[in-house]
């Protein structure tokens, strides 16, 4: 189960920012069999990752619709109501160009050493290569809610070092494999911090 870049999408084991907190799907359906208003309309049941977030566990009027791995963590929104969280799905190019200010000159001179940025910028506007042919070994896009798989103009193949870490990719065999298939010359990922619905846990 790939992380797509489908914009709108959504399914069980997705990541989710919804206004700033992140959590898990854990059913999308309608709320069949219960006398609640809209019942009838697409629900996403979400696990927080803050439990203090959640209103129940699962379960309405005693029905229950899904599990959770924290008692309590559980809520279930409806679909209309964060249409801007399921439409804003970061993809990693996206990302890239958020973090490196979308320029070619930023991004051609950001390089990587012991794990820190460092900015060797300072050439002159002229002198910088084209877009599509910037030539970027290391990257770092953490913290920036990336769901989805994309290269892009603005992430070269030839990457060597890519920091994921605390983002919102969900499966962890997917991820592996698509970065490996995308960047060939990889040496250092990092996906630390983050939560996957296969692939065991937080890592």
């Amino acid at each position: 189960m790939a992380d797509t870049v489908e914009k709108g999408k959504v399914r069980v084991g997705q990541r989710l920012s919804v206004t700033g907190y992140r959590c898990t799907v854990r059913f999308v359906g309608t709320l069949a069999g219960v006398q609640v208003p809209r019942a009838e309309e697409e629900w996403l049941g979400v696990e927080w990752d803050e439990p203090g977030r959640g209103k129940n566990s699962g379960q309405v009027k005693g029905k229950s619709f899904f599990e959770v791995e924290v008692a309590g963590a559980g809520s279930f929104l409806r679909r209309d109501a964060i249409k801007e969280a399921l439409a804003d799905r970061a993809l990693l190019s996206e990302a890239a160009q958020k973090r490196y200010d979308a320029t070619a000159e930023v991004l051609a001179c950001v390089k990587f050493a012991g794990g820190k940025e460092l900015d060797i910028c300072g050439a002159e506007e002229e002198s910088v290569p084209p877009r599509e042919a910037v030539d970027v070994q290391g990257m770092n896009v953490a913290f920036l809610d990336v769901q989805a798989f994309a290269s892009g103009a603005f992430v070269s193949p030839s990457l060597r070092e890519l920091n994921l870490s605390d983002n919102l990719l969900s499966d962890w065999d997917a991820a592996v494999r698509e970065m490996m298939s995308v960047f060939p010359q990889l040496r250092v990922l990092n996906l630390s911090r983050s939560r996957w619905a296969s692939g065991g846990g937080e890592r």
